[in-house]
């Protein structure tokens, strides 16, 4: 019995003795619970953010899309929601002076399968005001624009229209002698940043490439594994361990091609996966610091990103921010608004026509002209009188919805060296304007007020609008007007429309076949955009 005792003894000691020597695992690391503690960490984050578009964090919808947590899908257009009136809000911009917020919202709508609209990508060309808020901004634009794939827009206002290579070269110019970065120091001896340094890893995981990226990694990575705690824990510069640092630096890894459990980043006491899983609740959340309940959206969110960039990783799939696998919304509840359309900034100031002076249609000309959606002639007037086309009001259509003029028209009747050709082909691609019934587009006949109110009707449901006009409601809009049956059964639903909402005024008589003026067209597109909330 006595041998017995002995030897029980002698096996547990060599148990704790083992236990202690091997790295410890939080957790949730293996497969099965990596994954439960993914699906509690989304649930967290719904469950106390009902609205995600009131959180100025785009982290709390990219991180649950990216999860795979069935979220409502209403919850999620939220955000695009809120997005797109802020920035029809600030005339086709957001509020904040950090261009990162226009990176981070482009990621957002990627990860949701939306195509960004161009308000949200072109600003990421300007160098100079990317670059404003220090290394942050060229950061995110690498990786918003490298997300989807995206086109570099010029910007038309820019000093300096930036390249994806420019950004590279801005960052690399940046890294400091101790191979890390921080926010606004351009090389030196200064003190590394972990979160921004790790942030620029994720940015230039993508252009691994380059010879000199390649050298600035491998710098970077030694001078983080140098930082890293044998606990396995990490903290930003000299402080407190937190849990955002290490899943900045599991992202950084993951954007590298590079197990997130890379051996310079396992100490005695565990991994970067290790010290993000110390941080986690018991109801799915995660903490900032230990024993400290603040931030924790902040904290959930960023950790909920590492461990899916775990799991992607382990699974073989691309990295979270290569979104070739976006969130899939239905098609049924897509954002109302096509996003084609845009907000048409103004672009001149002071304008002003002699022949507007004093007339009804005066704040839509100068406003309209003012967005470079209707010009003037050489002789300074604007002729509000004077009749519009067909052809110059399928112009003034997409220009004041913002849509990129492209294509080539196909009608008999209009000529591929005229200047409205490509403005018809996009006016007709979006059902704004159709032709003849034998097939011509009759390009320079003068447009009338039914015809000019089914075009304006249609741009505003591209705008988002609820178009839909009944029968008995058109007929009794139109029943107020003495010469109601030389309306014509098709102009009827969109002229009521137009109608009840201001977009067409009358008084007495309609005279639908009446010539619009270009005083008159400029004021309903002018209501338009109000309507649209464009201007």
């Amino acid at each position: 019995m006595k041998n017995l005792k002995r030897t029980l003894c002698l096996i547990l000691i060599l148990s704790l003795c083992l236990g202690i020597c091997t790295p410890a695992m939080g957790a949730g690391s293996s497969g099965s619970d990596l994954k439960t503690t993914i699906s509690g960490a989304a649930r967290w984050i719904v469950n106390n953010v009902s609205d995600p578009g009131s959180v100025d964090y785009f982290w709390t919808v990219f991180s649950v899309a990216r999860s795979g947590y069935q979220a409502e899908e209403s919850w999620y257009r939220s955000y695009l929601k809120a997005v797109r009136d802020e920035l029809d809000a600030n005339g086709g911009a957001l509020k904040s002076s950090y261009y990162s917020k226009y990176a981070t919202a482009v990621l957002a709508y990627t990860a949701l399968g939306q195509q960004p609209p161009e308000e949200l990508l072109r600003p990421l060309s300007n160098f100079e005001k990317v670059c404003k808020q220090g290394i942050n901004g060229p950061t995110w634009a690498l990786i918003a624009l490298d997300s989807g794939g995206y086109d570099v827009l010029a910007d038309p206002t820019a000093k300096t229209v930036a390249t994806r290579q420019t950004y590279v070269d801005e960052i690399l110019s940046r890294q400091l002698e101790n191979g890390g970065w921080s926010l606004s120091a351009k090389g030196g001896s200064g003190a590394a940043d972990t979160d921004i340094t790790a942030m620029v890893l994720q940015a230039l995981g993508a252009y691994m490439d380059q010879a000199a990226v390649r050298k600035a990694a491998d710098r970077a990575l030694t001078c983080m594994s140098e930082r890293q705690r044998e606990d396995g824990c990490l903290g930003n510069f000299a402080d407190e361990p937190c849990s955002e640092s290490p899943a900045m630096m599991i992202l950084a890894l993951c954007a590298l091609g590079l197990d997130p459990e890379d051996e310079r980043f396992v100490k005695e006491g565990g991994s970067l996966v290790d010290a993000v899983l110390r941080f986690r609740q018991s109801d799915g959340c995660f903490l900032h610091v230990e024993g400290n309940s603040t931030s924790l959206l902040i904290a959930t969110a960023e950790s909920l990103c590492a461990l899916t960039a775990v799991q992607r990783y382990r699974s073989g799939q691309p990295a979270l921010y290569r979104i070739t696998d976006p969130l899939k919304l239905s098609a049924g509840t897509a954002p109302e608004r096509d996003p084609a359309v845009k907000v048409m900034p103004v672009v001149k100031d002071g304008v002003s026509f002699p022949d507007v002076k004093g007339k009804a249609c005066s704040e839509a000309v100068l406003g309209l002209a003012a967005r470079d959606i209707l010009n003037g002639f050489t002789d300074g007037t604007f002729k509000p009188d004077d009749p519009m086309t067909r052809a110059q009001f399928a112009k003034t259509a997409v220009t004041a919805l913002g849509i990129t003029v492209s294509g080539t028209a196909n009608f008999p009747d209009v000529a591929a060296k005229e200047w409205y050709n490509a403005a018809v082909a996009t006016a007709v691609r979006y059902k704004i304007v159709n032709g003849r019934d034998d097939g011509r587009f009759d390009p320079e006949a003068n447009i009338d007020l039914q015809e000019a109110a089914a075009m304006v009707c249609r741009a505003a449901g591209l705008c988002g609008l609820d178009t839909a006009m009944g029968t008995a409601e058109g007929d009794k809009l139109l029943s107020a007007y003495g010469d109601r049956s030389k309306v014509q059964p098709w102009a009827v639903p969109t002229l009521a429309w137009c109608l009840k909402n201001g977009v067409v005024v009358r008084s007495g008589n309609l005279d639908p076949r009446a010539k619009m003026t270009r005083g008159e067209i400029a004021q309903m597109f002018w209501r338009l955009l109000e309507l649209a909330k464009l201007r």
